[in-house]
């Protein structure tokens, strides 16, 4: 027996389209979460060494990337004027991405409360 999948449109509002603009809002909101820090929760990765570059750097930009490019996606955002505005969060997900991945994040780049702890907080070893 041959099973046939129907498949779902490349643009337009399919699941899978709005999976994916829901999954990079869903990174952007636990960054913002993270930033904000009111909770302990909210800190989790303040003593884990590669926290500050996941969650300030890492996540953030691949919330950008997929929550653009969903968006675009969805939408059906393509043309000479919207390419070049959508070119912005793109560039700042990629830049966010990799100085986070690569723990090049500059050292203003961070909550203020995060700048008030003191270094061996902020930048723990195992």
């Amino acid at each position: 027996m041959i099973a046939v999948i129907a498949a779902e449109p490349a643009t337009g509002f399919s699941v899978t389209n709005v999976v994916i603009v829901l999954m990079g809002a869903m990174l952007l909101v636990v960054f913002g979460w993270s930033w904000a820090g009111r909770s302990d929760g909210a800190r989790w990765w303040v003593g884990w060494p590669e926290g500050r570059g996941l969650m300030l750097g890492a996540v953030p930009g691949l919330g950008l990337l997929i929550f653009t490019i969903g968006l675009a996606i969805v939408f059906d955002l393509s043309g000479p004027v919207i390419s070049p505005l959508l070119a912005v969060p793109l560039l700042v997900g990629v830049v966010l991405l990799l100085a986070g991945g690569l723990d090049l994040l500059p050292k203003w780049w961070g909550p203020a409360w995060f700048k008030k702890l003191p270094a061996r907080r902020r930048h723990p070893r195992w």
